[in-house]
């Protein structure tokens, strides 16, 4: 039957199938079975050369997004089908351990670096600017992988804003403007949040063709994390920009990151500079002590607070799968 109903090319139409289909079916009352082998083997192969040129393009197209630093685009051609053998760790015993000394178990809080609370916590109304509507925008505009459930952004942009669903697609969208606005309001126990946060874990391969692994992990978390986030930081964007300040290039700053290339790059070429001096922290992000940030921010800034602390009061689930299918979960308790 699978024989019969082969298509001849993936978007063919039903008169070119209804064409092909009679062909084989004369074909077989003639015993000319090698016949419609022939021609399903031509049509395969046709499909499978789409395919690998397909795979192909998107290992190039994600070690150059790499090499460029444009993370959050390159993760998006890692997908469920398509697994990229360039650019990304095999799970195997060691590369899985070396995960597990990136994420070390939560270190000491130590009360020298931890502000005094003294700002208080801003009204409610702030908050009502989450409608469907913001939720809706926030979702056109996300793209890449899913999370441990792999339900990719694609997904969930057609769920929250089809056409084809109106009413049902905003009431989705207002619900998840609910749930956001429950997030920046109400503290909630981190049992009822455990999958919402939990991350799918990727090691990137930092130094191809080395014998030990050097490994930097990227966590995907779930799409619809990442819309209650974005939909957070979009109204809370002059707090947060005020609080991190001019040195933090990635706080909303119109072009941070290419300002501060090209200042670096000015202050290199001045006839008075000798040297310049890189310093990059080891494992710096995963090594962030939560308690002294939470602590931090409830007096930086306060309105981002409430989220932070529902997002990171505990440890974070984060799903890896080995070479054997057997899932792993490390947990993430720092950074």
């Amino acid at each position: 039957m699978p024989l019969m109903l082969q298509r001849p090319t993936p978007k063919s139409k039903p008169k070119q199938n209804t064409k092909y289909l009679k062909e084989r079916l004369k074909l077989w009352a003639d015993g000319e079975i090698d016949a419609i082998m022939k021609q399903c083997r031509q049509i395969q192969a046709h499909l499978d050369k789409k395919k690998k040129d397909r795979v192909m393009n998107h290992k190039k197209a994600f070690c150059r997004l790499m090499l460029q630093g444009r993370v959050q685009k390159a993760l998006k051609y890692i997908n469920d089908e398509e697994k990229l053998s360039s650019g990304v760790h095999n799970l195997t015993q060691a590369v899985i351990d070396e995960l597990k000394k990136k994420h070390p178990e939560a270190s000491p809080e130590h009360p020298e670096v931890m502000l005094e609370v003294k700002s208080e916590l801003p009204d409610q109304v702030i908050y009502e600017s989450i409608d469907a509507d913001l939720i809706q925008k926030v979702a056109k505009d996300l793209d890449g992988a899913g999370g441990p459930t792999k339900i990719s952004a694609h997904i969930f942009k057609h769920m929250i804003c089809s056409r084809f669903h109106s009413t049902e697609s905003d009431k989705l969208a207002q619900t998840v403007a609910d749930l956001t606005k429950k997030l920046c309001t109400e503290q909630t126990p981190s049992s009822y949040l455990k999958e919402f946060v939990a991350g799918r874990l990727i090691p990137l391969d930092k130094e191809p063709g080395s014998i030990v692994p050097a490994i930097r992990p990227i966590g995907i978390g779930e799409v619809l994390r990442r819309i209650v986030a974005k939909a957070v930081t979009r109204i809370l964007k002059l707090d947060i920009q005020m609080a991190a300040g001019s040195l933090q290039t990635c706080s909303g700053t119109e072009s941070g990151i290419e300002a501060a290339i090209h200042g670096m790059k000015a202050v290199f070429e001045d006839e008075d500079c000798e040297a310049v001096l890189l310093i990059d922290a080891k494992n710096a992000f995963n090594s962030l002590n939560r308690k002294v940030a939470l602590n931090n921010i409830r007096e930086l800034c306060p309105s981002l607070h409430c989220f932070l602390q529902n997002c990171y009061q505990d440890s974070t689930d984060l799903y890896i799968v080995d070479e054997k299918g057997q899932l792993e979960i490390i947990k993430g308790e720092d950074g």
